[in-house]
C-alpha cells in the first residue's frame, strides 16, 4: 500500500497539496483581517462570543450602560505621622474608582510614601471600597487624608 503511494508522489504532486492548504490557512487570516464592523450585523455579537475582560471602558459609547449609577463618597482620616481613611460603598454597590486628598499639617512638611488602591485588594476579591494611606517624614500632628471612592450600581 504505502508503495503504491510512493510511487504516485511526483514533485508536481507534492507541491499541488501544499499549494491547497496553504490557500486554506491563508484564506482564513486573510477573511478576518477583511472583516469590518460594517461586515457584522447588529446585535450579532453577544456577550458569550466576547472573551472575559477584552472590553474596556473606552470601548464604551456614552450611553453604552444607561441603568448604571455612579456615586462618589469620601472618608476622612488623620493621625500622627501617618494619616489613613477607607471610603465605602453602600450594600449593592462596587468600587470601581478611587483616589486620594493630603492636606499636610505644615508646609514644610513632606510626604515619605501614599497608597491609593481598592479594597479588599486581593486577587479574585470584589471591591466594595478604597484605602487611602499617607506617611509623612516628620511625626508632626494634623495630618489630614480623604479617600474617595466612585461607587458603581444599577
Amino acid at each position: 500500500m504505502i508503495s503504491g503511494i510512493r510511487q504516485g508522489l511526483t514533485y508536481a504532486n507534492v507541491m499541488s497539496t501544499i499549494a491547497v492548504f496553504g490557500v486554506l490557512a491563508g484564506g482564513t487570516a486573510w477573511a478576518a483581517g477583511k472583516i469590518g464592523s460594517e461586515d457584522i450585523k447588529r446585535d450579532a455579537v453577544l456577550s458569550k462570543h466576547i472573551k472575559d475582560g477584552q472590553v474596556k471602558l473606552a470601548d464604551l459609547a456614552a450611553n453604552a450602560l444607561p441603568g448604571l449609577n455612579l456615586t462618589v463618597r469620601s472618608a476622612d482620616g488623620d493621625g500622627n505621622g501617618s494619616a489613613e481613611a477607607i471610603a465605602e460603598c453602600n450594600a449593592g454597590e462596587l468600587a470601581v474608582g478611587g483616589g486620594v486628598n493630603v492636606q499636610k499639617a505644615t508646609a514644610n512638611e513632606r510626604i515619605s510614601s501614599l497608597v491609593s488602591r481598592p479594597s479588599p485588594n486581593q486577587v479574585g476579591s470584589v471591591p466594595t471600597a478604597w484605602e487611602g494611606k499617607v506617611f509623612y517624614e516628620t511625626a508632626t500632628p494634623g495630618a489630614t487624608v480623604r479617600t474617595y471612592v466612585v461607587c458603581a450600581s444599577d
